[in-house]
């Protein structure tokens, strides 16, 4: 009995624990793509010094999931565009079911992205960054 009790006790642990961690890596995540989307509304050809930070620290975050860190590292390179390299990334994450949903939209939206952000993308993008 008490082994039984024992793992049990040890199963709960582990699914609590990791039930956490993915409520925190999508608060993480959720808190990134708003701040990545405010960044691309802002944008003028490519992210401002404190734009750059802010996504380094997005990039390095191990709370965020590894598709949000590699968008937030696209956005870091970008210089006018993303460079293609980084548009195969960026189509693979947005057609990623696993991905957060805002930061499969934000890869999306890199894709196409050229010096700044479409009016329509402007609109998707501001719905995120709320």
């Amino acid at each position: 009995m008490y082994f039984k009790t024992l793992v049990l006790a040890a199963t709960l642990t582990l699914f609590t624990t990791g039930a956490a961690l993915a409520s925190d890596m999508s608060k993480t995540d959720a808190a990134a793509a708003q701040k990545m989307a405010s960044i691309i509304l802002h944008l003028n050809h490519r992210p401002d010094a404190a734009g750059k930070d802010a996504l380094r620290n997005i990039a390095n975050d191990s709370n965020a999931s590894p598709q949000t860190r590699a968008v937030a590292s696209a956005l870091i390179n970008m210089d006018h565009s993303v460079s293609d390299s980084d548009k195969g990334k960026l189509r693979d994450i947005a057609n990623d079911d696993t991905a957060p949903q805002n930061t499969r939209a934000i890869a999306s939206i890199l894709v196409n992205l050229t010096h700044k952000a479409s009016r329509s993308d402007k609109s998707q993008l501001e719905a995120i960054a709320r």
